[in-house]
């Protein structure tokens, strides 16, 4: 006689963060969503600020989504940011109320400070926070100015009622007990991973080529990431300005992402004389088809944790051209799946992405490895259920 065991019961688990654009952050949100158990989990997600591409993702996949559309005021102007926070922290907290959320999750900083605040004062039964890079201060800033020196005192205090504090990869872990002494007891390294079965679906090439303004002649380097300077962006360009001579003629460079450096860029393209060679694409929710007509894929980003557009590109079978860092060797090992070069080095940036384009049976051979390496490493499968023991102590 077999004895039915009953389903624990089902656990509803609110995700805060700053916004649902087409970003690292917002993808992994819509990926836990849709990958986690729904016999033993429900998602809730509440936006804070505008900016709301993925929500449609979200709420297909039978996701909740409050949107509060709020403008984030600059904390130099204290009744709108205190407005601005007051707000946040009641909606947050009546949802939790409302809905009887067993698990708070925050992403990216407002939702930290404004997701556990709101948390605690709730008494939920389990409180994450989620570290998605390795640059929780922001760098330009020394580490002695007031803004720096606050958001280090709140951190660590915020950090009290957390029970988890979740990095995406070890050096995101390495910087947050370096910076705000986070507690060992409570940080957890849980990488990043995508759904690797999505970049084998077919893909109509010459339609994707046709929609971009691409011939048959070009040859094309595409970079995912927001425009932001510690991405690199700018050192691509002038790598790009490198690439002399009639076979790289026709070499076109796909920048897909949006952000406040974007003018600046423009800027170096027309000073540069790239422009015409240069198409920036802003916000896609077509990754996957621009990955498929993509020569070469270029991450010359100086900090990362473990990057989402890097694994999708691995999955894609793009011959990758990377920098150099800690995050990034997660995931490649120079001329075995992708060559890598010093962050900031825009000779030997060039030199490599020439070698790609001059050597198609090579990266090829790239590409082909990349991907054999992150399908079998990092499909979302693995982070969905190192979280859901998280979301749900004991067996799951």
């Amino acid at each position: 006689m077999h004895m039915h065991v009953a389903d624990p019961p089902r656990r509803t688990v609110l995700h805060v963060i700053d916004t649902l654009t087409y970003a690292g952050a917002q993808r992994y949100v819509v990926l836990l969503c849709r990958w986690s158990s729904p016999r033993l989990f429900r998602h809730i997600v509440c936006v804070l600020q505008p900016g709301t591409e993925l929500r449609s993702q979200l709420e297909s996949a039978g996701v909740r989504v409050v949107c509060l559309d709020m403008p984030r005021p600059s904390i130099l102007q204290p009744w709108g940011f205190g407005r601005y926070c007051l707000r946040a922290l009641r909606t947050i907290m009546a949802i939790c109320r409302a809905e009887g959320v067993d698990v708070v999750q925050c992403h990216l900083s407002d939702a930290e400070f404004l997701g556990i605040a709101a948390a605690a004062c709730c008494r939920i039964s389990v409180i994450i926070t989620t570290l998605h890079g390795p640059l929780p201060l922001l760098p330009e800033r020394p580490w002695w100015s007031v803004r720096s020196l606050l958001r280090r005192v709140f951190t660590r205090m915020l950090y009290c009622p957390a029970d988890h504090i979740v990095a995406v990869s070890d050096e995101v872990a390495l910087e947050a007990r370096r910076q705000f002494r986070a507690p060992v007891s409570k940080m957890t390294t849980i990488i990043n991973r995508i759904d690797t079965d999505s970049y084998s679906e077919p893909v109509d090439l010459p339609a994707v080529r046709a929609s971009l303004g691409l011939g048959p002649e070009h040859k094309v380097i595409t970079t995912v990431s927001r425009l932001e300077p510690h991405k690199g962006h700018a050192c691509l360009l002038s790598a790009l300005a490198r690439l002399q001579g009639v076979q790289y003629r026709d070499v076109r460079l796909m920048l897909l992402g949006e952000g406040g450096f974007r003018t600046a860029l423009e800027e170096q393209c027309r000073c540069s004389g790239t422009a015409d060679r240069v198409v920036f694409l802003g916000t896609r929710d077509d990754v996957r088809d621009i990955l498929a007509v993509t020569d070469v894929f270029a991450f010359p980003s100086s900090a990362e944790g473990t990057s989402l557009a890097l694994m999708e590109a691995m999955a894609a079978a793009r011959p990758i051209v990377a920098a150099d860092i800690p995050g990034n060797r997660t995931l490649l090992m120079h001329d075995r799946n992708a060559l890598l070069v010093p962050a900031g080095d825009e000779p030997a940036l060039a030199r490599a992405l020439m070698r790609l384009l001059d050597d198609p049976d090579a990266a090829q051979a790239l590409g082909r490895e990349a991907r054999a390496f992150v399908r079998e490493r990092f499909d979302i499968r693995a982070t969905v259920a190192e979280l859901e023991r998280l979301w749900q102590p004991g067996p799951v």
